[in-house]
């Protein structure tokens, strides 16, 4: 099954949708502290290492209005493209934490940079994030970090999903969160996730001298509702009536592994 199948919702029983992206995150500490991959020198070009720092200057800007934005980020000890993970833009993968009275955010911090070999700006034009109605005190070791990783990984294997999501309202999958509860799992320790769900709760993107790049709300799926979807005749429709159906549940975006499945 190709990736395009696993994003808009098919699933197939011998292969997991989280392929290409490792199963461990390699323990994600803040950066400051984390070893410096063994690189070969290179004199990186002014004009993307310019463009690399408008973007992380701008998502840090959006972040800091939604709440209180830790000064570290969180990244791996060994970056996991050395594992045999999807490579990133500029090579470095990372997230951010925002911290709100009630909540935890967790973005990715990345998927935007420059091309910086190909001198192509924006990368791959998205980044992701997903709310739990959690404090977590280290976040890097919660299931919201594990879900929030592996579709970062995702979009970065799969490489086309703002192409997609052209055409597609939403995106559905699957990836696997060992960490959440078990009644959320399949029997292969995967949840369902819906990638781009509408919400006037965070910013739809942020803008660039180069175009706009979208923030993808995750929402985490419990096994009743990934079912629905895939069951339908037209996986979009499908898609589509479950969104409008948890937009007016009480948790609406946020990803919550307490509440109650709305079908």
């Amino acid at each position: 099954m190709n990736w395009l199948d696993r994003i808009l919702g098919k699933k197939s029983p011998t292969q997991s949708s989280d392929q290409g992206a490792p199963s461990d995150h390699s323990n994600p500490v803040a950066a400051d502290s984390a070893q410096e991959d063994e690189v070969p020198d290179f004199q990186p070009d002014p004009e993307m290492q310019r463009q690399l720092e408008q973007g992380c200057d701008a998502r840090a800007a959006v972040l800091s209005r939604l709440g209180a934005l830790d000064t570290d980020v969180l990244a791996p000890l060994m970056n996991p493209t050395f594992m045999g993970g999807p490579k990133w833009p500029s090579l470095r993968q990372s997230w951010r934490v925002v911290r709100r009275p009630a909540s935890t955010i967790l973005v990715s911090d990345g998927l935007s940079d420059p091309f910086e070999d190909e001198g192509i700006p924006l990368g791959f034009r998205v980044e992701v994030c997903a709310e739990a109605p959690e404090l977590f005190e280290t976040p890097h070791h919660s299931w919201l970090f594990d879900m929030v990783f592996q579709v970062s990984q995702l979009i970065a294997n799969h490489g086309k999903v703002d192409e997609l999501l052209q055409k597609y309202k939403t995106l559905s999958t699957v990836v696997s969160v060992g960490s959440v509860p078990a009644h959320f799992q399949n029997e292969k320790g995967q949840v369902g996730v819906i990638i781009g769900f509408p919400t006037d709760a965070l910013p739809s993107g942020f803008d660039l001298e180069h175009g706009r790049v979208r923030l993808l709300v995750i929402k985490l799926l419990l096994p009743s509702e990934l079912a629905y979807i895939e069951s339908a005749d037209d996986l979009e429709a499908g898609r589509n009536s479950l969104v409008a159906m948890l937009q007016g549940s009480p948790d609406a975006h946020l990803s919550s592994v307490t509440r109650a499945a709305v079908i």
